[in-house]
Order: structure tokens, then sequence, then C-alpha cells
């Protein structure tokens, strides 16, 4: 759902790179400075019936945000932002020199770090 403000909310599709298997956080900024909202998404989920096996296929998602709506997206082996494990939280760290981390909390595993590379405006 897209916040419109004031209590409106729009339906917007996610690309179907997404569906595959469930997605536990989002962090919502202007990633690559071009005025629209971009998302890093992780997901998975490890701990489902023995039946019914492991939701390991996503390897987490880089959505750039379009001008007219909706996302372009990179998946995580596109983007380098992978975070192919039983990810649970993400969350952004700033470092020194205006440098950022996104840091991926996983479920039983390491933590992993990430940077991005920013492209001079």
């Amino acid at each position: 759902l897209e916040n419109k403000g004031e209590g409106n909310y729009a339906l917007q599709a996610l690309p179907w790179q997404m569906q595959m298997a469930p997605i536990t956080d989002f962090h919502v900024e202007d990633l690559n400075r071009d005025g629209q909202l971009d998302a890093l998404a992780v997901g998975n989920a490890y701990a489902t019936e023995v039946k019914i096996g492991r939701c390991d296929a996503f390897t987490g998602a880089y959505l750039i945000g379009q001008k007219e709506g909706g996302f372009d997206i990179q998946t995580g082996r596109e983007s380098g932002f992978l975070a192919d494990k039983a990810a649970r939280k993400l969350a952004k760290v700033p470092l020194a020199n205006d440098h950022t981390a996104y840091f991926v909390a996983n479920n039983a595993d390491s933590l992993l770090a990430f940077t991005l590379k920013q492209t001079p405006l």
C-alpha cells in the first residue's frame, strides 16, 4: 500500500520477484538520490513445517522508485545487496564521513553488512 497522505492509500503491485518467499522487512528512502522513494527488502523463512520445506528463494531486493509510480527491481544478485539467508530485520547505521551501512539480522546466522555505491548527482 502506498501512503498518499491524509488517510488515503493506493494499492501497488510489487514485482513478481517479491513473491518468492515471505518478506520480513523493508527500508524505504531515496537511496539513489533521484527524488523518488526506493526500498531495500529482505525475507525468507526457514522455520516452516517439514512437509512444506524452507521458503528460501528470495535473495533480497533493491526496489527503485519510478516517477510514474511502481518500482523497477534489482534482485540481490543483480545489485550486490545479497541477503539470501533467513533475514528478520534491516537497519540503517550512519558511519563516519557521511557513509552509511545497512545491516541485515538473520535468524540463527551471522549479521550481514552492506554499503551503497553512490553515483554523483
